[in-house]
C-alpha cells in the first residue's frame, strides 16, 4: 500500500482535502507572500528567480500607502530550521526604488545570481521620453535583509517606448537586457539586447546585440537568457518560415569578449508563438512556443536543443501529457542540468478554468520525459499559476501572479509556490496550504 499525506485547504466557504502521494518526488514546501497586508492587484509572482538558497519574486503593481502601483521585489531565504527538514521560507526584504513612478512595472522581470539582484522596469520614463525603460541593480551581503541599490541602467541609445528591461538575465559579471521595441537603424520595433559588464561595483554597457537579418516587428529581446559565454535572445515576431513564426538567436563570446551571432533556431509554423520564453544552462537551450497546435489550438509546446559537435540540434519537442487547446504550455521555461520546468498558465485543473500548472521533465538515458505535474492545492480560476518558473538544484519556484488569497487581499494579490525534490521520498514538513474567503474567514 502506498503511503499518503493529507493536505487541507480552505477554498471559499468549503473545506476540501487533497491526498498527496508521498511517493511524489517534487513536494510542496511553502507559499511565498508579502509579510505585510498585500493589496488588491499587487500581482506578486509575475516574475521569479532562485539562486543559491535565495528566491526573489516580483510584484509589479505593489502599492505603498503613499503611491499606488509602483512595484516591488520580495526576497526570501530558508528559515532557521530549514536544514532540519522544516522546509519553510522566510521573507527577508522588500526591495523598492524611490525613482520609479506608478505603472512603471518595477519588478515585472527579475533575475538573481548570487548576491546580485537585477530588476527590470520596462515602462520607466527617462530623459528621451516615456517608457524608455530602465534596470536597477542591487548588491546583497551577509545580511539577507539588506540590499544596496548600486545603479540605474539605461540604454546608451535609448528611445521612447523602447521598453528596455522587458527581459533581464545575469550570470557572474555579465548582464543582458532586452528592449524589444527598440528601433535599430530606424527599423521599427526590430528590438535589441544590451550586454553590460561589471567592473568593480560599476556596470558598463559593452555591446548592443541585434540580429544580422533585422526586420520590423521582430521584437528581438522580448526574452533573454545567459549562461557563461552563451546568450539566447527570443524574437517572437520574426518571419522565418512563415509570418510571426518566431525565432531564437544564439550568441557566443570569444576570448576577447566579443559576442557573435552563432545560430538561429526557428519554428516551422505561422504565428507559432515560438520564442516567447527561453532558458539555457550552457549545454541545453529550451524554447517555449505557446501557440503550437500539436494538441489543439494554442495548446503549446517546448523545443529542447543540445550541442552536437559544436552545433545546436533539436533534442526533443515536449508537450504536456494532458495538454489541450488553450493551455499555452511554454509561457515560461527553466532548465538546470537534467531538469526542465514548463509553465502552462491557462491550463484547466480539476474542471476549474485557467488555474494554471507547471510540468517537470527529466532527462534519463538521453531522453526527456514528463516526471510530474505541479499544481496549486488552493488554485482558483484565472490564477495564472505557471506564468513564471525557475529551478535550481532540488528547488522549484512557480509564480501565480493573479491568485486571490490570504486574508482581505482581494483580487490578483499573487503568490509564489516552492517545491523540493526529495529522492528518499521522506515525509517533508511544510506550511499547511490554506485558502480563505475574501472576508478573511
Amino acid at each position: 500500500m502506498k503511503p499518503w499525506l493529507l493536505l487541507l485547504c480552505t477554498i471559499n466557504t468549503a473545506t476540501a482535502a487533497w491526498w498527496l502521494d508521498r511517493e511524489t518526488e517534487w513536494q510542496f514546501q511553502d507559499r511565498l507572500i508579502a509579510p505585510e497586508r498585500q493589496r488588491r492587484s499587487d500581482r506578486l509572482g509575475r516574475a521569479v528567480a532562485i539562486s543559491k538558497q535565495s528566491i526573489v519574486v516580483g510584484a509589479y503593481w505593489d502599492s505603498s500607502p503613499e503611491t499606488l502601483y509602483v512595484g516591488a521585489v520580495h526576497v526570501y531565504t530558508p528559515g532557521e530550521r530549514f536544514y532540519q527538514h522544516n522546509d519553510v521560507w522566510k521573507h527577508r526584504a522588500k526591495v523598492t526604488s524611490r525613482d520609479v513612478s506608478p505603472l512603471d512595472q518595477y519588478g515585472s522581470t527579475v533575475d538573481l545570481y548570487g548576491n546580485t539582484l537585477v530588476v527590470g522596469v520596462p515602462f520607466f520614463d527617462g530623459d528621451v521620453g516615456t517608457d524608455q525603460g530602465g534596470v536597477f541593480v542591487y548588491q546583497g551581503g551577509t545580511d539577507p535583509e539588506t540590499w544596496i541599490e548600486l545603479q540605474l541602467l539605461r540604454a546608451s541609445n535609448a528611445g521612447r517606448d523602447d521598453q528596455f528591461g522587458v527581459s533581464v538575465a545575469v550570470y557572474e559579471n555579465t548582464l543582458v537586457v532586452g528592449a524589444p521595441m527598440n528601433d535599430p537603424s530606424n527599423v521599427n520595433n526590430a528590438g535589441a539586447a544590451y550586454v553590460l559588464q561589471k567592473h568593480g561595483d560599476v556596470w558598463t554597457e559593452t555591446t548592443i546585440l541585434t540580429p544580422m537579418d533585422v526586420a520590423p516587428d521582430d521584437f528581438f529581446g522580448g526574452v533573454v537568457s545567459i549562461h557563461d559565454d552563451i546568450i539566447v535572445v527570443g524574437a517572437r515576431g520574426k518571419d522565418t518560415t512563415a509570418t510571426d513564426s518566431g525565432a531564437v538567436y544564439v550568441f557566443t563570446r570569444d576570448a576577447f569578449d566579443v559576442w557573435t551571432e552563432e545560430t538561429i533556431l526557428t519554428a516551422m509554423t505561422e504565428n507559432h508563438g515560438y520564442g516567447v520564453a527561453t532558458a539555457t544552462d550552457g549545454t541545453t537551450i529550451v524554447v517555449g512556443a505557446i501557440r503550437d497546435g500539436t494538441l489543439g489550438t494554442n495548446a503549446g509546446a517546448v523545443f529542447v536543443y543540445s550541442r552536437d559537435n559544436g552545433d545546436w540540434t533539436l533534442d526533443a519537442k515536449l508537450v504536456a501529457g494532458d495538454g489541450k487547446a488553450g493551455d499555452q504550455f511554454g509561457i515560461a521555461v527553466a532548465v538546470d542540468g537534467n531538469v526542465i520546468v514548463v509553465g502552462a498558465h491557462f491550463d484547466d485543473v480539476a474542471e476549474l478554468s485557467n488555474v494554471g500548472s507547471a510540468y517537470v521533465f527529466r532527462k534519463v538515458n538521453g531522453s526527456w520525459s514528463e516526471e510530474q505535474k505541479l499544481t496549486a492545492c488552493d488554485g482558483s480560476p484565472g490564477d495564472g499559476y505557471g506564468f513564471s518558473v525557475d529551478v535550481e538544484g532540488d528547488q522549484i519556484v512557480v509564480g501565480s501572479f493573479a491568485s486571490d488569497i490570504m486574508h482581505h487581499l482581494g483580487r490578483d494579490a499573487g503568490v509564489g509556490y516552492v517545491y523540493k525534490y526529495d529522492r528518499k521520498r521522506r515525509r517533508l514538513r511544510s506550511r499547511r496550504c490554506r485558502r480563505r474567503n475574501s472576508d478573511g474567514n
